[in-house]
């Protein structure tokens, strides 16, 4: 009868035991279940920067001008609870500049993608931190020491928009240690996702490639943004891929200097060759010869040819695969454009003047065959982009050194200037009008008893010593100085306007707003 008793009483510490286990393992579970909600949180935030001109996702790679303008592309994808987030990049060098911030709205589950301006001040070496605060001023994403490639402010940049990575543009590597320079002309990959929606973004490049079928599908800003740089100096090339492109585009259509219509196939030949050999060589036979220079390290002029260039027949290559390919061609009635290459009565290549700019109309793709595995296909660009062929010669090119902003100004003080008034006539004139409006028109008003007449005899006198002094000196029309500048930019004339609004331009090329005799 005893022995039931330690069962009534083990019973109980059982349930006990049982109801301890499981309530831990629900506060386990819940604190599990805790952390693995805060995680994604300050995980799922991913954070791309594209310094410069073809940049890549680690910021490195993209290619920056000096003194110069360039685009900033970022991509924000926020998986986590929405925020309101600012972008911030400056310089980690001294005297690098200002830092530039964007504030912008970071929903759950959204992908942001825009564009920035930024300035490179500094010369090569150049390193940029970017971060991504929240409203708090937390850092929620941060990338230091991005490093673009740095290209001297005299060299060419073309940025290009093609169809296919295999059809992008290629220019010409420099000889010897000028390959390694940062005057070695380059080309820059610009995808539309990545294309700036600002012309000053565009600043920093010197030709721009753009296809067709590309052209679609940028947006409004941008094509305004294209336009506005085009204007202002820019050279911008169109590569026709179908007429039916630039037809449904509506603001290439009424840009193009030719009406487009249909298609006919025409055959490369000679013709192609000889264009490429045809203008201004800047005595380059003289670069290629195997006369050995005096100095090793004789710094060249990096001046620009005004009129089209031209290499040597010598410095192609012969492809026999070449001619007689067949390839469409856009054929169309001309508007104001010309046809500066044609291949059997056919125009190739038209260009035309758009504001200070020049557009260029290549009816042909440039990413198919024949011209895709073409062997001189990189001295086909280097002509569109008007690389000077003495850049191809064995002598070191220098971007630094030349005159100073001083020596431009006192160029400018220097100057000749047509029928310039000398000093002394022009203080002759100032000590007789000096004279006439004090003690002679006192006397002879005073003797009149007409003294209230001054007010008319004053502008009488100062309107007849301006037209003497307009008659004895006789300036240019626009009141311009050209400076000659030896140096740095030897061979060009720098243009200084001293009338509001005219920004001039220095060899041809356009300069930025700030940035003249930089």
């Amino acid at each position: 009868m005893e022995q039931p008793i330690p069962l009534e009483i083990q019973q109980p510490r059982a349930g006990r035991k049982g109801l301890s286990r499981s309530v831990v393992s629900r506060s386990i579970g819940l604190i599990l279940l805790c952390l693995g909600l805060c995680a994604p949180a300050h995980a799922a935030l991913q954070f791309d920067v594209f310094v410069g001109y073809g940049g890549q996702p680690s910021g490195n790679d993209g290619i920056v001008r000096e003194a110069g303008w360039f685009p900033v592309a970022v991509e924000v994808q926020n998986d986590g609870p929405p925020f309101s987030a600012t972008f911030e990049i400056s310089s980690s060098q001294m005297g690098g500049g200002q830092t530039r911030r964007q504030v912008v709205e970071l929903p759950t589950n959204t992908r942001k993608r825009f564009v920035l301006c930024g300035f490179a001040g500094s010369g090569a070496y150049s390193t940029w931190d970017a971060r991504l605060l929240d409203e708090r001023g937390k850092v929620r994403a941060e990338k230091n020491g991005l490093r673009p490639r740095n290209l001297a402010a005299e060299s060419v940049l073309l940025g290009a928009t093609s169809r296919t990575f295999g059809g992008l543009p290629k220019l010409p590597e420099l000889k010897n240690n000028n390959r390694r320079s940062p005057m070695q002309p380059l080309v820059a990959r610009m995808p539309v996702e990545q294309y700036p929606d600002t012309a000053i973004a565009l600043e920093g490049l010197d030709v721009i490639y753009l296809n067709s079928e590309k052209a679609l599908e940028l947006k409004v800003n941008q094509a305004l943004a294209l336009l506005a740089w085009l204007h202002e100096g820019g050279h911008l090339i169109i590569g026709v891929e179908q007429p039916a492109d630039v037809n449904a585009t509506p603001w290439l259509r009424p840009l193009l200097p030719c009406e487009l219509g249909g298609v006919s196939s025409l055959k490369s030949s000679r013709e192609i060759i000889q264009w490429l050999t045809a203008g201004d060589t800047q005595e380059t036979e003289a670069y290629r010869s195997s006369q050995v220079r005096a100095q090793r390290y004789r710094p060249v002029g990096i001046s620009r040819p005004a009129g089209p260039v031209a290499y040597p027949e010598s410095w192609l290559s012969p492809d026999s695969e070449f001619e007689g390919v067949e390839f469409p061609v856009a054929t169309g009635t001309l508007r104001d454009g010309q046809a500066i290459l044609t291949l059997q009565g056919t125009p190739l290549i038209v260009a035309a003047k758009r504001g200070r700019g020049q557009l260029t109309v290549l009816l042909f793709s440039p990413e198919r065959e024949p011209f895709r595995s073409w062997k001189d296909r990189e001295w086909f660009w280097a002509k569109l982009a008007s690389v000077p062929p003495a850049w191809f010669g064995p002598d070191y090119l220098s971007p630094y050194g030349g005159s100073s902003i001083d020596g431009v100004f006192g160029a400018m003080i220097d100057s000749r200037q047509v029928r310039k008034l000398p000093v002394q006539w022009l203080l002759l004139l100032l000590v007789v009008y000096l004279l006439v409006i004090g003690p002679v028109d006192q006397y002879c008003l005073k003797r009149a008893n007409k003294q209230m007449l001054t007010w008319f005899t004053f502008p009488i006198y100062w309107i007849q010593t301006s037209r003497r002094r307009n008659g004895m000196e006789r300036t240019p029309s626009g009141r311009y100085f050209a400076a000659r500048r030896n140096g740095g930019m030897a061979g060009t004339n720098l243009r200084l306007g001293l009338f509001a609004g005219q920004r001039p331009l220095q060899g041809g090329r356009r300069t930025a707003p700030g940035n003249l005799a930089r």
